[in-house]
C-alpha cells in the first residue's frame, strides 16, 4: 500500500509535468482562433433537411409498393355468410327484462308497451 507521502510526491510531480507541458495562457489568448466555413447551426439544419428528405423517400417508396388488396369471390362470399344461429339471436328480444316485477326501477328508460313483452 502506498503511503500518503509517497502519493502527494507522486500527485505532485503528475502536476508538475502538466504544467511545464501546458501553454501559458497569454499564448492561449494570442493564438488565432479557428474559422470555420459552415457553423453549427448550419450543420444540424442540413442535417434535419437531409434526414427529412430521406424519410420522406422511404415513405413514399413504401407507399408505392404496397401491394393492392384484391378482394376474391371467397372474401365476398365469406362476409355474406349468415350462420343459423343468427335466427336465433333475431328471435331473441332486448325486453326480456321488463317481465321482472323491478324492471321499471332498474330500466326506468323503457319506453316499450306492455303488450309487447312475452
Amino acid at each position: 500500500m502506498i503511503s500518503d507521502d509517497e502519493l502527494r510526491r507522486a500527485m505532485h510531480d503528475v502536476r508538475a509535468a502538466d504544467q511545464r507541458s501546458a501553454p501559458t495562457l497569454e499564448a492561449v489568448l494570442e493564438r488565432p482562433r479557428r474559422v470555420y466555413s459552415i457553423d453549427a447551426r448550419r450543420i444540424v439544419a442540413l442535417s434535419l433537411a437531409a434526414s427529412a428528405m430521406l424519410f420522406c423517400t422511404v415513405t413514399v417508396a413504401r407507399v408505392a409498393n404496397r401491394p393492392k388488396l384484391v378482394i376474391t369471390p371467397d372474401v365476398l362470399d365469406l362476409s355474406r355468410y349468415r350462420p343459423a344461429t343468427d335466427a336465433l339471436l333475431e328471435s331473441s328480444s332486448l325486453a326480456w327484462y321488463a317481465a321482472a316485477p323491478i324492471s321499471d326501477r332498474v330500466f326506468p328508460n323503457n319506453d316499450l308497451p306492455r303488450e309487447q313483452y312475452p
